[in-house]
């Protein structure tokens, strides 16, 4: 698959790593979904309220993978871990500072499988965007050899600007 940026990501590892990335990501809007209409009676408004994000960044890495867009796939790990770090904290901050001591189990049980879920997902994106600036990256240097071999080849046919003018159209 080539897409608009030039990057051909047809390679077995990649396509491996894209489609867990897309797995994991259509996993995490469905558990997004799924708890926030199972945990809208116990959980607080402040949870309530972050579930968008979790799945909006679950469709920027779904789509991200399966477009190989590596600023996607980035803002579905910043998007990922950082809100499974802040709910996390809120949620042992919470359960510590009631004021009958008891913390809340029930708020661990639904969410502590939902953060590890998303730090899992966060860095299988995190190891997809690097393979996909890699290889961004090698295709850059690809191309940019095969236009200093157009160049070379131009200028020996003796038309010095034949070799700009190919590049241009090629372009």
């Amino acid at each position: 698959m080539l897409n608009e940026d030039g990057i051909h990501a047809s390679e077995g590892s990649m396509i491996q790593q894209r489609q867990t990335v897309m797995t994991l990501c259509a996993c995490q809007v469905c558990l997004a979904l799924a708890l926030a209409s199972a945990g809208a009676m116990r959980r607080t408004p402040t949870l309530l309220v972050m579930q968008p994000f979790f799945v909006a960044a679950g469709a920027f890495g779904y789509f991200g993978a399966r477009d190989c867009k590596p600023w996607m796939i980035s803002s579905h790990f910043v998007g990922s871990s950082g809100l499974s770090l802040v709910i996390g904290l809120y949620i042992i901050a919470e359960s510590f500072l009631k004021e009958s001591g008891k913390a809340d189990l029930l708020f661990f049980a639904l969410n502590g499988p939902m953060d590890l879920f998303m730090v899992a997902g966060s860095f299988a994106s995190l190891s997809l965007w690097r393979a996909l600036v890699r290889l961004r990256r090698q295709l850059r240097l690809r191309r940019a050899a095969m236009y200093e071999q157009l160049e070379e080849s131009a200028t020996r046919l003796g038309e010095p600007g034949a070799g700009a003018s190919l590049s241009r159209a090629l372009r």
